[in-house]
């Protein structure tokens, strides 16, 4: 129940296990150039973390994640960041049921494996390089039963494989999914297409 305004980082978890950060509202500083932010939470070399019905708006990074296992993300939504949720090196997390709504990318999710990312929703997030989720360099993610619409790209796959997109919607989005040759070996099923330009 923190309200947390004007600042670079607003939490900032290094080397700490188990913590728990519920309803917390953080705006980043005000101005105009998102390089210049720091992120919403910033998470380092910290495992089995709960982050849950938190708002973060107007930061860099919503929430970044580093050489950080099994953590649980669910619930939270975030606005007029870079990425909503910028994720690397860090393994077995899950995201349940968050908002990237209105960012440049909702999602990245480099350089990481085994994960679940299920029922979120990413949106509107527009811009010529501009993504609703990227998986980059990562294996094993299963992507199930979330929401693409009206992004720039819905889902964005490089230098992965063995991934498993199930039970997704893509709406309105400039590419629905864009799949590079240099990501192999993953498994579509039972996603819905529906007004996608290309």
């Amino acid at each position: 129940n923190l309200n947390i305004t004007d600042v670079f980082h607003g939490i900032y978890i290094s080397r700490a296990d188990y913590t728990t950060i519920v309803h917390v509202h953080i705006t980043g500083q005000k101005t105009k150039s998102l390089a210049k932010q720091g992120n919403g939470i910033h998470i380092i070399r910290s495992s089995h973390n709960v982050i849950e019905n938190s708002f973060i708006e107007k930061t860099r990074d919503g929430i970044y994640v580093e050489h950080a296992n099994s953590n649980q993300i669910n619930h939270n939504k975030v606005t007029e960041a870079r990425y909503g949720l910028h994720y690397m090196y860090s393994d077995y997390n899950e995201f349940h049921d968050n908002e990237f709504i209105g960012n440049i990318g909702g999602a990245a999710i480099m350089q990481s494996d085994s994960l679940l990312l299920e029922g979120n929703n990413f949106s509107f997030n527009q811009g010529s390089r501009a993504f609703g989720l990227i998986i980059q360099t990562s294996r094993d993610v299963h992507v199930k039963h979330n929401k693409f619409y009206q992004n720039q790209r819905g889902l964005y796959l490089e230098q992965s494989t063995n991934n498993t997109i199930e039970g997704n919607e893509f709406f309105h989005n400039q590419i629905g999914i864009e799949l590079w040759t240099s990501s192999t070996a993953h498994t579509f099923f039972d996603n819905i297409f529906s007004q996608n330009n290309s």
